[in-house]
């Protein structure tokens, strides 16, 4: 699709939980992009945030993250995802390690 003249592909997903896109485009209109963005959105207050406030809005909505909530040192239960294990599932994929001993 088109984005202000740009080719982009838009994707209607958030890491955050709120309504949002991700945008992937050509690097090297990341500037010009960025500025029609700024310039489309200014009239709604439209602004830069940081990874902190990314990061907060994502455990607020119970999102967890590769690296922090799940990694290869928790198994599924630690990383509180013990609703969607099945370990009875005789075709279960995480059967294998990650579970031995830790079935609850």
């Amino acid at each position: 699709m088109k984005l202000a003249g740009f080719d982009v592909q838009a994707t209607r997903i958030s890491y955050t939980g709120e309504l949002g896109w991700e945008i992937h485009h050509d690097r090297k209109d990341t500037g010009a992009l960025y500025q029609k963005i700024l310039e489309a959105g200014a009239e709604f207050g439209i602004g830069d945030y940081g990874a902190f406030a990314t990061n907060s809005l994502r455990l607020e909505k119970g999102f967890r993250g590769w690296g922090s909530e799940m990694n290869l040192d928790k198994n599924p239960y630690e990383a509180g995802l013990g609703p969607f294990v099945k370990p009875n599932k005789k075709d279960e994929v995480c059967r294998s390690g990650g579970l031995q001993g830790n079935v609850k």
